[in-house]
């Protein structure tokens, strides 16, 4: 009888080129740990990633009841994402506007974005500051390789992806573009 060796789990950085200080857990633990921390909390103190291009304050995750509202429920997910090591924060952002064809509509607010560069956030920039500069929006475009809608307590999944993620999947100008609907801690991907 030949005894083997011990078999390791290896996980694979997805941007090999950044530094990630953390040690690795799963999903649901780093989801578990977010739960730990906020689950007696009104408020979130800061975002982890970019709001509309900007870091934000006092972001407020349950109602009066004490309720989770659908902040806490976006907010639990990409702390999942971000502190299992699955994508670097300096990759994604939340509440990513991408205009319309018509001028002066108001814009497609995704819920939430993943780049494939973490440059995503100077093009952004640049574009909310000039919105006729096509090239920072082609950018983004190019560049965007997820979209993500957050609900809560959302009964009908197939009306959320015909109203609202089939059109976020239209947006990204990528071959290639994955689709999360995160609602109450049930994942979908398209």
């Amino acid at each position: 009888m030949r005894l083997g060796r011990k078999k390791e789990l290896v996980q694979v950085k997805i941007f090999p080129h950044q530094k990630n200080p953390k040690p690795y857990k799963s999903f649901t633990q780093a989801k578990n740990e977010f739960d730990q921390t906020y689950q007696h909390r009104k408020t979130i103190d800061q975002s982890m990633v970019p709001v509309d291009g900007k870091i934000i304050n006092n972001i407020r995750i349950r109602n009066d009841d004490g309720e989770p509202l659908e902040e806490y429920y976006k907010w639990q997910f990409i702390a999942g994402l971000v502190n299992s090591g699955l994508y670097f924060k300096d990759y994604i952002g939340v509440e990513v506007h991408f205009p319309k064809g018509t001028t002066g509509a108001l814009p497609i607010k995704i819920d939430g974005c993943i780049f494939d560069s973490k440059d995503w956030l100077m093009y952004y920039q640049k574009w909310k500051a000039d919105s006729k500069d096509t090239h920072a929006l082609e950018f983004l475009r190019t560049h965007c390789i997820a979209v993500m809608e957050f609900k809560r307590k959302e009964e009908d999944i197939e009306r959320v992806f015909n109203v609202q993620v089939r059109s976020y999947l239209k947006e990204p100008d990528s071959s290639y573009v994955l689709g999360f609907l995160y609602d109450q801690e049930r994942l979908f991907i398209f």
